[in-house]
């Protein structure tokens, strides 16, 4: 069996992408966005840290930073917070999950005292449903962009069919135009098979406004999360507008940085190592 690239691409479960294969797509770029914001820099660490503390950040909120024994003796872990609060959903203490055992098998810590809880946000809110949001959003719009592209070969009539033989044979028919293949229906039993008029759309303005359309999910997408992307020369985007989303970007990251700091300070105190974060998002020009 050939294992080279040209086969893979050419194998027949890649010649269409499904609904779930587009959406997985979508969601691993906007997932590696999200994890790659913030740079950290921590002592004594393995060197995929920075990732390992964002992914947990984005998945549920918090992640714990514990001594794990061993070389690179810092380790990010899952959290889940237990105990008493001493104020509203402010834990004293946290458990760990993880795969690789601790020293001394322990899979509690006290905050402040042997570990560390970070933050995503000041309200512990977990970015992965942003992150599926957008996703979705952005494989619907690529699903109408492939059928817009895909319709436009064909005249502005679909046919309506009365028999499982008609539907097979207008189906083989659909799948040779998303192949981009010609084809004619030639059978006499559909000579009573009926073709309706579709709403005519001009195809080049109307994929023009859904890759617009897919721009602004995107931008939007990297606004929510405190990145700032590349603003649009349009005469229908006012000053006052900009520097309204600039503010509001400039809130978001201050208050996901706020809480990055605070747990670098926490690092030092309880576990004595040096520890730094940096916001790495400036911009996603590319994304406009």
């Amino acid at each position: 069996m050939r294992t080279d690239l040209i086969s893979f691409v050419e194998s027949k479960d890649w010649k269409q992408l499904k609904y779930d294969d587009i959406y997985v797509s979508n969601f691993l770029f906007l997932y590696k966005n999200a994890t790659t914001m913030f740079k950290w820099n921590i002592q004594y660490s393995d060197p995929n840290i920075s990732v390992e503390i964002e992914k947990r950040l984005l998945e549920t909120g918090i992640c714990g930073i514990v001594d794990g024994g061993g070389k690179n003796f810092i380790k990010a872990v899952y959290a889940s917070e237990f105990g008493n609060t001493e104020y509203y959903d402010v834990y004293k203490s946290f458990t760990v999950h993880t795969s690789e055992p601790l020293p001394n098998r322990r899979n509690s810590f006290d905050i402040g005292k042997n570990g560390v809880l970070v933050r995503n946000n000041s309200i512990k809110a977990p970015t992965m449903f942003l992150v599926k949001k957008y996703a979705e959003l952005l494989t619907h719009c690529d699903l109408s962009i492939r059928n817009v592209t895909i319709n436009s070969r064909e005249p502005n009539k679909f046919p309506t069919v009365i028999s499982n033989k008609q539907k097979e044979i207008v189906e083989d028919y659909r799948r040779q135009l998303i192949r981009g293949e010609y084809s004619a229906i030639v059978d006499n039993g559909l000579i009573t098979m009926a073709w309706q008029d579709a709403p005519k759309n001009n195809t080049g303005n109307l994929l023009t406004s859904l890759y617009d359309v897919r721009k602004k999910i995107l931008n939007d997408f990297f606004n929510l999360l405190g990145v700032k992307t590349g603003v649009e020369k349009r005469g229908n985007v006012i000053s006052e507008e900009v520097t309204s989303n600039d503010e509001s970007l400039y809130n978001n990251i201050e208050d996901e940085l706020i809480c990055r700091r605070k747990a670098c300070e926490e690092i030092h105190e309880v576990l004595g190592i040096m520890a730094s974060v940096d916001y790495v998002g400036n911009s996603r020009e590319e994304v406009v």
